[in-house]
Parts: C-alpha cells; sequence; structure tokens
C-alpha cells in the first residue's frame, strides 16, 4: 500500500516543482535589466575651430605653392628675355617666299616671310629690302615694318615693285617687344 500512495506523492512534487520552476524563469525574465557597472560614454561634439585652423593652414600653404610658382616663372621669364636679348636674331628671320624679274629689269612680286621662333610676343619688326643691280650695287633700299607676332607665328608683307635691280638681299633690322624695348641689328 505504501506504493500507490507514493506513486500518487510524486506527480504532485513535480508539479509543484514545475510550478517552482516556471516562477522562478518568469521572475528572471521580467526582471529589468540594469546594466552592471555604469560605462561612461564620452559626448561627441565638433570642434570647428580645429577645423578652421586645418583650413587656414592649407590655404597659407597653397598661397605659398602658389608665390613660389610665380617667383619661378617670373625668373625663368627673365633669364628668357635677357636670351632673347642677345640672340634675337636666330630667333627672328625672315625669308624671300616669291618674287620675279621683269623682262627688262627690275623686280615684282616679292613677298618677305617673318618667323617669330621665340617665347615673347613681337610687336614690331622691322626689315631692309635691298634691290641690287648686276653690277652688285645697290640700287635702292626699302623700309618694311611689320606687327605683333605671337610665338611661333609667321607673317608675310608683300615689298614694293622695282623697275631696276637684278636680285634681292633681305636685312633683319630690328625687332621691339613689351619686355626688351628696341632691339637693334649689331651690322
Amino acid at each position: 500500500m505504501n506504493t500507490s500512495k507514493e506513486q500518487k506523492k510524486y506527480p504532485k512534487l513535480l508539479l509543484y516543482g514545475l510550478i517552482a520552476l516556471g516562477l522562478i524563469l518568469t521572475f528572471f525574465y521580467l526582471k529589468p535589466n540594469k546594466p552592471i557597472q555604469n560605462i561612461h560614454t564620452p559626448e561627441v561634439t565638433w570642434d570647428t575651430t580645429s577645423t578652421t585652423a586645418l583650413k587656414k593652414a592649407y590655404d597659407e600653404e597653397a598661397k605659398q605653392i602658389e608665390a613660389e610658382k610665380a617667383a619661378k616663372e617670373k625668373e625663368e621669364l627673365a633669364e628668357y628675355i635677357d636670351f632673347f636679348g642677345k640672340n634675337w636674331e636666330t630667333l627672328i628671320y625672315t625669308t624671300l617666299v616669291k618674287g620675279a624679274r621683269r623682262g627688262l629689269g627690275g623686280m615684282k612680286g616679292l613677298v618677305v616671310e617673318v618667323s617669330n621662333d621665340s617665347k615673347l610676343v613681337v610687336d614690331e619688326v622691322f626689315l631692309d629690302v635691298y634691290y641690287i643691280q648686276s653690277n652688285g650695287n645697290v640700287y635702292k633700299t626699302e623700309q618694311l615694318r611689320l606687327e605683333s607676332f605671337d610665338p611661333g607665328e609667321k607673317k608675310q608683307k608683300v615689298a614694293p615693285d622695282s623697275e631696276r635691280g637684278r636680285s634681292v638681299k633681305i636685312k633683319l633690322v630690328g625687332v621691339k617687344t613689351e619686355h626688351t624695348g628696341f632691339l637693334t641689328n649689331k651690322n
């Protein structure tokens, strides 16, 4: 008989144990979660003074680089102007493009081309055109003036016709630039 009383006792104990376990789990589940320790989170702010200082430093560095570049370009231009002043006759040159002799003497249809192989703008170029007789004497000299040559530019000008002369000689007399002023031929 003991066994039947004991058998009735176990299901009740099991039921009471499950209820107790359920209450314990419910207690832990519904318990509010509190942090174990108080963790301090730093406050994030945007420091505009350091950003402004950084931008100012960047701008100053950019200005300094630009000033150094401008100074270098100015120095290079000064060196080139000096070079041009000494060598302009090799940088500006003339050629006779076309022209013809007249049947009984004289020259007609002369076209002179001037080339600017320098890095400077040339404001004016001055040329002498010599009409030479068959005996070697100069019959007459005509002066030509051409204006405004950009670097690398070529321009042509028609020389006046001559009623006498068997050949022509062209001489570069001078040039004028903004940087050098008037430069004349040494010969």
